[in-house]
């Protein structure tokens, strides 16, 4: 259930350029699906003042990891911002 509703996620907020032919959107479709496993994290946030706002602190390490292709290692040293495997 959670691979369906990834896809509608994905398939809900992709967009292709018009000019690209139908050949083009598959062999995307295939580069996806060979991607194997992930990682997602959720950028930090704290509350100051009531408000939700970005942890800039955490959030520089995450952008840093991502520069670095290493965002399984952030995620690891931050669980608190994997996000869960099963969505309810």
């Amino acid at each position: 259930m959670t691979t369906i509703r990834l896809l509608n996620a994905i398939t809900g907020t992709l967009t292709v350029d018009s000019n690209m032919t139908n050949a083009d959107i598959e062999s995307l479709a295939r580069r996806l699906g060979s991607l194997g496993a992930a990682t997602f994290v959720v950028a930090p946030t704290r509350t100051v003042h009531g408000e939700l706002v970005l942890d800039t602190a955490l959030a520089d390490q995450l952008w840093t990891s991502t520069e670095n292709n290493s965002i399984a290692n952030f995620a690891t040293a931050f669980p608190s911002s994997v996000t869960p495997q099963v969505v309810p």
